[in-house]
């Protein structure tokens, strides 16, 4: 129940972040005044969408592997990131699955077949595999030579680069946000200004998939210099060019193209009808009424 975006522009250089501020507990949301974009590194964000509760020993994981004095690659964060996320996807399975018995997961890999047998030791087997953390990571951030990526993590713990196209998505308004950023042909070589902008269209288009909150931050981030938090009396500023630039209601449509589609040009005309034989090896094949093309 929230959206998160990603993108990345000026060759690279700059990465601009969204996170609405929504969360749910399943029988009911709200808008607190929480935030959405992490950061776990001088030079790395973190953003999550899914169980709030996940997200906190993942994001502590991190922070402790990453040293805040060392600047990173790109390969190297996506292992701790994997890492963390697996670890945790882990333990919830044995929580869930085998410490009601009593037991922990070294103990049923070494001795549970024989404990259990076979058909209960499959099953225990199989839950604890198929075992999905509701949690979805997308992150963003400079490597060694200043460069910007954008990664997302999901269950069980696999990781994709967004380099290309140069943005990202996640939550339930993902599929809008990513329609309307394709739409826009957005690249790393547009300008600050512009990621900053079509960002915030794709987070209004991705609104309408419900349960987003309206309040939304935005960091504007560049290596090795104080990220730009988005002050609140810019957002009037884009809402008034997304009023300016936004797509248009189609009403006038029926004025434009009236004279195109008038019910005189609607009328049916006859068809011309041909006959032909078609001819084929075997059992001699009826006559055919083809309409011509």
């Amino acid at each position: 129940m929230t959206l998160c975006i990603g993108a990345l522009c000026e060759d690279r250089k700059t990465i601009i972040l969204a996170a609405d501020k929504m969360v749910g507990q399943g029988f009911i949301e709200a808008e607190l005044e929480i935030e959405k974009i992490l950061r776990i590194h001088p030079d790395w964000w973190l953003l999550f969408a899914g169980t709030v509760p996940h997200v906190f020993d993942i994001f502590d994981g991190v922070r402790r592997r990453l040293d805040e004095n060392m600047h990173y690659s790109v390969d190297e964060v996506i292992t701790v990131l994997e890492e963390c996320y697996r670890r945790k996807r882990m333990e919830r399975a044995e929580a869930t699955y085998l410490t009601p018995r009593g037991w922990i997961l070294s103990e049923f890999q070494g001795g549970g077949r024989e404990r259990l047998g076979d058909l209960l030791f499959q099953t225990l087997d199989a839950s604890i595999a198929n075992y999905r953390l509701d949690l979805e990571l997308l992150v963003a951030g400079f490597d060694k030579d200043g460069l910007a990526h954008l990664v997302s993590v999901e269950n069980p713990g696999i990781s994709s680069r967004h380099d290309i196209p140069g943005y990202h998505a996640i939550g339930n308004g993902m599929f809008g946000a990513l329609y309307f950023m394709f739409y826009r042909s957005m690249s790393v070589k547009m300008n600050a200004s512009e990621g900053l902008y079509h960002t915030f269209e794709a987070q209004v288009f991705g609104y309408q998939a419900g349960s987003i909150g309206e309040e939304t931050d935005f960091v504007v981030a560049r290596f090795e210099q104080e990220p730009i938090r988005l002050q609140e009396s810019a957002l009037p500023i884009l809402m008034r060019l997304w009023n300016r630039f936004a797509p248009r209601p189609t009403k006038s449509l029926d004025t434009a193209l009236g004279k195109y589609v008038s019910s005189s040009d609607l009328k049916s005309k006859p068809t011309k009808r041909r006959r032909a034989r078609i001819r084929a090896s075997g059992p001699e094949t009826p006559d055919l009424d083809l309409e011509e093309p």
